[in-house]
């Protein structure tokens, strides 16, 4: 059973592009502002929305400023893809804190990041264009980058969207990159576990996010033809592509 909730806050303008990912708190989802002018928070209960607009002084949000959240346990931390900083708003008032001491060696650019991780300490940021990953701790807000990528690897642009933590590794998610990796979140190593298959037509934009189920990471397919499946333990890879009838 769907419904519908569009009783937007007064004020408040939904145009395109308005939102592009989301956390749950317990209670509320809070909806990441692309273009949207504000955070808007719903509650889970009621349907009732609250925006959060406050920005912290000297911050200039702009268009297509995050892409994804993560929640960890009191802050909502918004991940940066043309916004300049990372901004987390704190739960239970929405007061904003922005975050933008970046490695020295790390070069920003637009489109950075698309989605992020928590691992119980720090906000793991995935690289799109941005030329390494950056983790964030939560309570310092110090920020460490990653680049030793792999070397059969060339990372290039629009490479990851979206990706999984299962308790030791993050794994990133392939959007134009042609494999998965995973970055050891101790040591910050990096080993691609996934070469996209031969056999997949679609190359570009081809997964958007995954999940994980406490032993398999499953890549979300939005150009491949198929869901992929990802042992943690051995892996070993599985393509999904029996879909149900009528679906295209």
């Amino acid at each position: 059973t769907m419904k519908s909730y569009n009783n937007w806050p007064a004020g408040f303008r939904k145009g395109n592009l308005s939102f592009e990912g989301g956390v749950f708190d317990g209670r509320y989802i809070w909806m990441i502002p692309a273009n949207a002018d504000s955070v808007v928070r719903i509650d889970k209960d009621s349907g009732v929305m609250t925006e959060f607009s406050n920005w912290p002084p000297d911050f200039k949000k702009g268009g297509h400023a995050f892409a994804g959240g993560v929640f960890d346990g009191q802050y909502v931390w918004m991940i940066p893809s043309y916004a300049e900083s990372v901004v987390k708003v704190e739960a239970s008032t929405g007061v904003m804190t922005a975050y933008n001491n970046w490695p020295a060696s790390f070069k920003k650019g637009g489109y950075a990041f698309a989605g992020g991780v928590f691992d119980g300490q720090y906000i793991w940021m995935i690289p799109a264009n941005a030329d390494s990953v950056v983790k964030i701790d939560k309570d310092t807000g110090v920020m460490t980058e990653y680049n030793n990528w792999p070397s059969e690897f060339k990372k290039g642009s629009h490479a990851f969207a979206g990706g999984v933590f299962d308790g030791k590794r993050v794994w990133m998610i392939p959007y134009y990159a042609d494999r998965v990796i995973a970055i050891d979140s101790k040591t910050g190593d990096m080993k691609w576990y996934h070469q996209r298959p031969s056999e997949f037509t679609n190359v570009e934009y081809a997964f958007t996010g995954g999940v994980f189920d406490g032993e398999n990471v499953w890549l979300i397919p939005l150009n491949a033809d198929s869901i992929v499946r990802i042992s943690t333990t051995t892996g070993s890879i599985t393509s999904l592509k029996n879909w149900p009838v009528n679906f295209s």
